[in-house]
């Protein structure tokens, strides 16, 4: 069994959320060539999900560099939820 990496710094998280979206993509893709379309929707909803995780850290990341709250930058976002 491969080793557990451990993801602390946020920097890591955010290559960690586009390591993880890019093969969900992927994945998905091959799902939905196959006719898998419960796994295909599946890995949607996943892919959505870390869309919505990586946006969220982003955010806060630049609202940290700019000094604002995540809540005003999320607040700007149109497709923040």
């Amino acid at each position: 069994m491969p080793e557990r990496r451990n993801y602390s710094s946020d920097c890591d998280k955010v290559g960690a959320l586009r390591f993880m979206q890019s093969h969900i993509r992927e994945l998905g893709e091959m799902a939905k060539a196959e006719r898998f379309t419960m796994i295909a929707y599946l890995l949607e909803m996943a892919y959505i999900e870390v869309g919505d995780e990586l946006r969220e850290r982003v955010n806060a990341d630049h609202a940290t560099e700019n000094g604002e709250s995540a809540v005003e930058t999320a607040a700007g976002d149109p497709l923040a939820a």
